[in-house]
């Protein structure tokens, strides 16, 4: 039986109003989770860190991620809940940087654009640095460390030809400082693109 939304603990609601009255609270929350939230390190066990996320919650989110055009009062009738529970639900996951609800444009199908993968190795003193970079680069589509003897980074980007590839390659990434070894893979075609946070067991 799913929890109701208005049995959350005293300390969570509290703590959900004041980062809704605070939206520097809930900046300084959501960046936070930046750092933290992608994963965290158990002995040899690499897991997401979902404690915030109650059964609701993650009933919620499954809903969005199987089609992230679905209304509120249609969730609310698919899990038996009031359409209210379900957006102040959205809103507080949205608030914290938990949910981010976008559009995937497949590139290739707009034209005579490729997307390429690097992977790059870093000297691990300029890792926040070089990441901070990257991020600000309209090229890159995704951005993402890895726990890899290969690569400390995994650098997904687009271009409109095997020029502007060769030049963010070598005039823009290899130039960071702190990167030493780069190495590219094209992307010849994206079969299946979807983050499936609570995978079925």
């Amino acid at each position: 039986m799913l929890a109701n939304a208005r049995t959350l603990p005293r300390s969570r609601a509290r703590r959900d109003a004041r980062l809704a009255a605070d939206p520097t609270a809930a900046t300084a929350l959501r960046r936070a989770r930046a750092k933290s939230f992608v994963h965290a390190e158990v002995g040899n066990i690499v897991r997401l860190v979902t404690d915030d996320l109650d059964e609701l919650d993650r009933a919620i989110v499954t809903q969005l991620q199987e089609d992230g055009r679905r209304s509120f009062r249609e969730i609310g009738r698919s899990l038996r809940i009031p359409e209210s529970t379900v957006r102040s639900r959205v809103k507080r996951l949205q608030t914290v940087g938990i949910l981010n609800i976008v559009a995937y444009v497949d590139p290739m199908q707009l034209g005579n654009y490729t997307l390429s993968l690097l992977l790059v190795k870093i000297e691990p003193e300029s890792h926040g640095e070089v990441v901070e970079k990257l991020m600000g680069r309209p090229e890159v589509t995704y951005l993402s460390t890895a726990l890899s003897g290969t690569a400390d980074l995994l650098v997904e980007f687009i271009s409109a030809d095997d020029q502007q590839r060769w030049e963010f390659m070598n005039l823009v990434v290899r130039t960071l400082p702190g990167v030493d070894e780069v190495e590219i893979i094209p992307i010849v075609r994206t079969h299946k693109f979807m983050y499936r946070l609570f995978p079925e067991r």
